[in-house]
Parts: C-alpha cells; sequence; structure tokens
C-alpha cells in the first residue's frame, strides 16, 4: 500500500520542471533609454520656463517704472 503511494511521488518528482524563458537581453546602451529621454525632454522645459519667467520679470520691471 505504501509503494503504492509513494512510487508516482518519486517518479513525478524527478520528472522535468517546465522552466520559463530567460529574460531577453537588452544592450546597456538602450536601458532605460526612454526615461533618459523624457528626462532630457524636461530639462528642456525647465530651462525654457526659467527663461521666459526671467523675461517676464523684466517686462513687469519696465512698466513698473
Amino acid at each position: 500500500m505504501v509503494s503504492i503511494i509513494t512510487t508516482p511521488s518519486i517518479l513525478l518528482g524527478c520528472g522535468d520542471k517546465p522552466t520559463s524563458p530567460p529574460p531577453p537581453k537588452i544592450e546597456p546602451s538602450k536601458l532605460f533609454e526612454q526615461e533618459r529621454s523624457t528626462l532630457e525632454k524636461a530639462k528642456g522645459m525647465e530651462q525654457q520656463l526659467n527663461k521666459n519667467t526671467e523675461q517676464l520679470k523684466q517686462d513687469v520691471e519696465k512698466q513698473a517704472q
């Protein structure tokens, strides 16, 4: 009786286990490329906003005189 229960367990436990495919290889240069691009765009927008803010301050000062 014990052999009837243990034999299938042993056979199933020793079989090939399904493996998942390895993750795709990503070149280091492409790693976080989208995030870098977005960050660069944000930095460019920040510079433009700072430039526009400074110009607006100068315009307000000229009008206040």
